[in-house]
């Protein structure tokens, strides 16, 4: 359940991370869809509702300790993210948040498939 916990969490930070670089580039940097005002709202939204779950499946797996599993986990996810995705060259938010929908998933399916 841990590895299930730390990769959704690092999907959690890259759409973190997407949701950041749609609000501060310009348009010619990203897709048209992530331009838009809608999507910022939609990113916006899926990053508060994806943080608010990887806090309930910290509490979940590791009981009230787990809020500080969920403060270290979210810290090293943002630095892994940030080195893997920021840099001059990817200004798009495209990569991190369609990789960071994948690695929720997988995370999700690891976690409910866990039998412990």
């Amino acid at each position: 359940m841990l590895i299930g916990f730390i990769i959704f969490g690092l999907g959690w930070s890259l759409i973190w991370q997407a949701q950041g670089k749609s609000a501060t580039h310009s348009v010619l940097d990203m897709p048209l869809w992530f331009s838009s005002s809608n999507s910022k709202v939609i990113l916006s939204l899926l990053t508060i509702i994806f943080g608010i779950l990887h806090l309930i499946i910290a509490i979940y797996i590791f009981s009230w300790i787990g809020i500080i599993f969920w403060i270290v986990c979210a810290v090293l996810t943002q630095l892994i993210s940030s080195i893997i995705f920021n840099n001059s060259r990817t200004k798009n938010p495209a990569p991190p948040f369609f990789t960071g929908i994948v690695l929720i998933i997988i995370g999700l399916i690891i976690i409910m498939t866990n039998k412990n």
